[in-house]
């Protein structure tokens, strides 16, 4: 089975989002077709597929298992967990301020 990538970032794209990283094509293809119908809001049924898609199970093994393994991510995957543990904490502001150098890509440099 071929799969269109094109479509699939056109319907994230329509409600503000991009392809999620890490997640199933079956999955992605699943929220596509949710995006896709008339049946719901887009954003609301962006957001219920999101939650299940970046449970604190999966940011766990992510964080353990997957970011220590990939190159450039594992630079950064003590505040990536760090971040990961404040949000569940219930600290978003912290959990996002937490992730700016990530985002931004700077390294935090140690010095003698």
């Amino acid at each position: 089975m071929s799969v269109n990538l094109d479509e699939h970032r056109d319907a994230f794209n329509e409600v503000g989002w991009f392809i999620p990283p890490y997640i199933s094509i079956g999955f992605l293809s699943y929220v596509k077709a949710l995006l896709n119908s008339n049946a719901v809001a887009k954003q609301d049924a962006l957001e219920t597929c999101l939650s299940f898609a970046y449970s604190p199970e999966h940011l766990a093994a992510m964080a353990c298992e997957r970011y220590p393994q990939t190159p450039y991510i594992n630079d950064y995957k003590d505040i990536i967990a760090e971040a990961i543990e404040a949000h569940f904490f219930g600290l978003g502001h912290v959990a996002f301020t937490g992730l700016v150098p990530v985002i931004e890509g700077g390294r935090q440099e140690t010095h003698p």
